[in-house]
């Protein structure tokens, strides 16, 4: 199985649908458009297999809509048996439709995704706090000193010389199931950080037991985000 490439295309599906549009196919023939249909499945099937799954969308779809065009065109009526049997015009349709299905639902996952982690971005910029630290996973050859391994964690709980604040921004019952029994540590998931929200809006939809530690972020030398 291939590896999956990075979105990049477009923002959600219906970017790739416009760019899957045919356009004018009046003036073709049945024959152009049969042999149009098998290069643009060829593409698709080829795209899907070096995990480009955007690329193999918008030719899938764009071959789906060639096949819809193909069924109108009078020359194609008159003798549809005719194409049909030169032509994989069937049973390229049926893997075309199924294999759609599965890209859609993969590629919504992956936009959803991308927009969760762009929320958490946009969260941290407007904090406008000069050091934020991110626990995450850390590159051995490329050590990154804005990045907390589980190690440097647990010496600064240890250390007790530097003040910290760790924001949670796992799901809640990710975070009743498996969190550390510290005061500085406070859940806010991910779903609470939209586009536009303030960290003053934060603060105001938590209940009133956290309001005093989410206060505590601005007086401490770091904020950790997880």
């Amino acid at each position: 199985m291939a590896v999956l490439k990075p979105l990049y295309f477009g923002s959600d599906l219906s970017d790739l649908q416009k760019a899957a549009k045919l356009g004018d196919t009046s003036k073709w023939s049945a024959k152009a458009l049969c042999m149009s249909s098998e290069k643009i499945f060829e593409e698709a099937e080829y795209q899907k297999d070096l995990g480009e799954e955007e690329i193999a969308y918008v030719f899938f779809y764009k071959f789906i809509e060639c096949v819809q065009k193909l069924n109108q065109n009078p020359e194609f009526k008159n003798d549809a048996t005719y194409f049909t049997s030169m032509y994989n015009i069937q049973k390229n349709t049926k893997k075309a439709v199924v294999t759609l299905e599965a890209l859609a639902t993969s590629l919504e996952t992956q936009y959803d995704k991308k927009i969760k982690e762009n929320n958490v971005a946009e969260i941290i910029a407007q904090l406008h706090l000069s050091n934020i630290e991110v626990i995450n996973g850390i590159d051995k050859d490329e050590p990154k000193d804005y990045l907390i391994t589980h190690q440097k964690l647990y010496s600064l709980i240890n250390q007790k010389s530097t003040t910290f604040f760790i924001l949670d921004t796992r799901p809640a019952a990710d975070y009743h199931n498996s969190s550390m029994t510290i005061p500085n540590s406070l859940s806010v998931p991910e779903m609470c950080l939209r586009p536009g929200t303030t960290a003053s809006s934060i603060g105001k939809n938590l209940k009133i037991e956290f309001k005093g530690q989410w206060d505590r972020r601005t007086t401490v030398d770091m904020l950790i985000l997880c």
